[in-house]
């Protein structure tokens, strides 16, 4: 099916609000996306959909965590 999107948001702890974070072709991408902010903005034990895998993904940018802030913040 071409037409099913994944949407993503996120809840922002310090703003007390949703944030849209888009919509992806795949389930994968997705969660992807969600672990990069979710790490971000909450702390380490966050609770991700890949713990373990994705990791050459995601700590990349982690590094770039004020960015990746800065653009949240854009969204809403």
């Amino acid at each position: 099916m071409p037409w099913v999107k994944w949407a993503v948001e996120i809840r922002d702890p310090q703003q007390g609000v949703r944030v849209w974070l888009g919509t992806f072709s795949t389930v994968e991408e997705a969660a992807i996306i969600y672990d990069v902010v979710a790490r971000c903005i909450h702390d380490d034990k966050t609770k991700l959909n890949f713990p373990e895998t994705h990791a050459d993904v995601v700590a990349p940018l982690l590094q770039q965590r004020s960015s990746v802030l800065a653009l949240i913040k854009l969204l809403y």
